[in-house]
């Protein structure tokens, strides 16, 4: 039985657009709806779900009903603004209902949200002194949930430059305010999280050359002693010795830490118990790939990444009053001897004076993954083609949290390989 989907799911939309004075103003509009209907598991199972969540128990504007057999929901957009000159700007709000369901025929991350956006730009055309173009950006944002909750306020400011000689180069920085999360326990009551900000850049060499470098980087911190950073590092490298063979490389590593990840909840006697801790994450990655043109013909195409990713955890702590105004208030954590491990299957249990006690999984991980694929591509007649396809994947997983590259490869490349053959043949009849 396939009671928890559903059995139909219906959406669609309509769109507007006017431009006068030689396309210099531009009005916009949209709106689209949805409705989905199955059995009232699968209902109830939408409602729940990370994008609606009906369940919040401080939002008095949801409910989860079960006898519901089915959900409809709205959204739209409005824009207006000025696109022609060097200086331009545009205002516009998208709305997205609490009921609204998309990701049976698309993609939809989050409903009820109503966001409002400013833009203005100034875009010089013109090459002038070393530069060959400049644009540069302003960006203010507000967003609200369907209760009327202001969730999250910011900036943005931006600019981007192609100088003379073909490399370009952009930066930029992002500034919120403090946030009302409506996702981060799971269903639980809103939480109100720290503001912060978020710095990158950007530079890379001209496409022409046989040579061409790319370099980014970003970095995130927060507000209030909040504990929460992230810093972004990645290179994309691309020689092209001949015209028939192209190889590029990308490597990329991140490294996080936050005092607020979620691990697990549980209920006990009518109260919600939300477990979180303080995570340190490393990632790393590169993705490898070659273009060779044999003949005007045949081909070969190659990709390959391998990905590792480590986490582990620390300072576990309860969330006790989500909404505080100071952070420290917003949360308790737990001393050393509140918390007991148990080796054999490998769970944490917590002694929480006044409740009961509560066991989690071992959270820590360390997570390794290896994808490729190699096509070769000939065509024997024009219009008829064969292809040759050979994919590898590889994974290991163990949860020991700490990062140690050296090791996490060798557990990768032991790994045992899970290799898919594929041939596929196209012929063209007729001329």
């Amino acid at each position: 039985e396939l009671n928890f989907l559903h059995k139909s799911a219906y959406t669609g939309g309509v769109d507007f657009v006017h431009k006068w004075q030689n396309k210099k103003w531009e009005f916009t509009t949209s709106l689209y709806g949805s409705s989905v209907s199955g059995s009232t598991e699968a209902i109830a199972r939408t409602q729940n779900s990370w994008v609606h969540l009906f369940q919040r128990p401080d939002a008095d504007y949801l409910k989860v009903d079960s006898s519901r057999t089915s959900l409809s929901g709205y959204g739209g957009k409005i824009s207006f603004g000025e696109m022609a000159g060097n200086l331009k700007f545009l205002g516009f709000v998208t709305f997205k209902s609490p009921g609204l369901e998309l990701n049976d025929a698309g993609y939809l991350r989050e409903a009820n949200n109503l966001l409002q956006v400013y833009w203005m730009g100034y875009q010089v055309y013109e090459p002038f002194s070393i530069f060959r173009q400049l644009n540069i950006n302003f960006n203010q944002f507000t967003e609200w949930d369907f209760g009327g909750n202001l969730t999250t306020p910011g900036v943005n400011m931006n600019g981007f430059t192609q100088f003379t000689n073909l490399w370009s180069a952009a930066i930029g920085a992002n500034f919120h305010g403090r946030t009302l999360s409506s996702n981060t326990l799971r269903g639980g009551p809103m939480m109100k999280l720290p503001g912060g900000y978020n710095m990158f850049t950007e530079i890379s060499s001209g496409e022409e050359k046989k040579l061409t470098i790319e370099l980014e980087g970003a970095i995130q911190r927060s507000y209030e002693n909040h504990f929460s950073e992230f810093n972004n590092i990645e290179l994309d490298i691309s020689y092209r010795p001949i015209n028939a063979l192209k190889i590029s490389i990308n490597p990329e590593y991140d490294f996080s830490r936050t005092s607020l990840q979620y691990i697990t909840q549980e209920e006990q006697n009518g109260m919600s118990r939300y477990i979180f801790g303080s995570l340190k994450r490393h990632t790393v990655s590169a993705s490898f790939r070659i273009n060779l043109n044999l003949t005007p013909e045949l081909s070969l195409q190659y990709w390959g990444q391998p990905f590792i990713a480590s986490g582990k955890y620390s300072h576990i702590k309860r969330i006790t009053q989500p909404m505080a105004d100071n952070y420290s208030d917003r949360f308790r954590e737990y001393l050393a001897q509140e918390i007991g491990y148990n080796p054999g299957d490998e769970t944490y249990t917590i002694s929480d004076s006044g409740f009961g006690p509560i066991t989690y999984d071992q959270p820590d991980f360390n997570v390794s993954e290896f994808l490729s694929n190699m096509v070769i591509r000939w065509e024997y007649n024009p219009g008829s083609t064969l292809y040759l396809v050979w994919s590898q994947h590889r994974e290991s997983s163990v949860k020991d949290g700490s990062f140690h590259l050296g090791n996490d490869f060798d557990h990768l490349f032991k790994a045992k390989p899970n290799n898919i053959f594929l041939v596929k043949l196209s012929y063209r009849l007729g001329r």
